[in-house]
């Protein structure tokens, strides 16, 4: 299920937004929506082969830091999470609000991220990274670089303390309102999952992970003290309305930066499969924290 379970209010900009931080939010192992059906018969652990080295590299970092906490699984079974289904609901908050991005703004001054996501076939890499270079008692200025697909675009915003999006430009045109927010959001991708880490699924409770340990690492240019939940129910069985999903591996790790209250999500690595056509059709996540800066 690997999704942020927060809606997405406005009806009239979901598309948008849904495609804008596909690779987080398609985190959504799909919304739990089922895969393609063609070609499925890969395993989880025979695609996980085919990322391409930076999330290779990525993934042995994850290991190394999280003290090898795949080491705590095990091949036992029967672990099972029903989490409830979706519900229609009508709100008019906006997506500047869902993700309220002032209180990373106002703890960190410079943050870099790296997702890798495998779905079936499909795959897809994003590095970001933001640098404050302006902050007043009312908003935060930012800049933002978002690597892509061998694309790289800058955007610079500025972000109200209430995370009102004032306004943001990219490649000479201005933006405001709705297509700020957008603008904004879409370049920060994979950074979003720092402001929406509270709804992301699988969460240690829902795989039976415990704290195993805890330790102090450095993070580009900050000390920060870390805490690594594994599991020793894997394979973990979620059920959502009426798709199911078994997650094979998780690695799951947070951080407290210092001179930052901001709570951190370091690294989530997780690798499940979902049975379609009678196939196994492979789901992989890794997401890193690369470099903090705090202040």
């Amino acid at each position: 299920m690997i999704r942020t379970r927060r809606g997405i209010a406005k009806t009239t900009v979901v598309g948008v937004v849904v495609v804008a931080i596909l690779v987080v939010v398609g985190i959504s192992l799909a919304v739990l929506s089922p895969g393609p059906t063609k070609s499925a018969s890969t395993t989880g652990s025979s695609a996980s082969t085919t990322a391409p080295s930076s999330a290779t590299s990525a993934q042995s970092t994850a290991s190394s830091v999280s003290t090898s906490a795949s080491a705590f699984t095990s091949s036992s079974s029967g672990f099972r999470t029903t989490l409830s289904c979706p519900t229609s609901t009508t709100t008019t908050e906006s997506l500047a609000q869902t993700f309220d991005l002032a209180p990373l703004f106002g703890n960190f001054s410079a943050m870099s991220a790296y997702v890798y996501e495998l779905r079936g076939q499909n795959s897809a890499a994003v590095d970001s990274n933001y640098s404050v270079i302006q902050s007043t008692g009312t908003a935060f200025k930012v800049s933002v670089t978002s690597n892509a697909t061998g694309a790289s675009t800058l955007t610079t915003a500025w972000v109200l303390r209430n995370g009102t999006v004032a306004s943001a430009s990219q490649a000479g045109y201005n933006f405001t309102g709705t297509q700020a927010e957008q603008l904004l959001l879409q370049s920060m991708n994979p950074l979003l999952l720092e402001v929406s880490q509270s709804t992301l699924t699988p969460n240690p409770s829902e795989v039976g992970a415990t704290l195993t340990n805890q330790g102090t690492i450095t993070i580009g240019p900050t000390k920060v003290s870390v805490s690594n939940y594994a599991s020793n129910e894997l394979p973990v069985t979620l059920t959502q309305c009426t798709t199911i999903q078994t997650v094979t591996k998780f690695v799951f790790q947070t951080g407290a930066a210092q001179g930052a209250t901001f709570p951190l999500l370091t690294v989530f690595d997780v690798d499940a499969y979902q049975m379609v056509n009678g196939q196994q059709y492979p789901i992989e996540v890794v997401f890193m924290v690369t470099s903090v800066t705090a202040g």
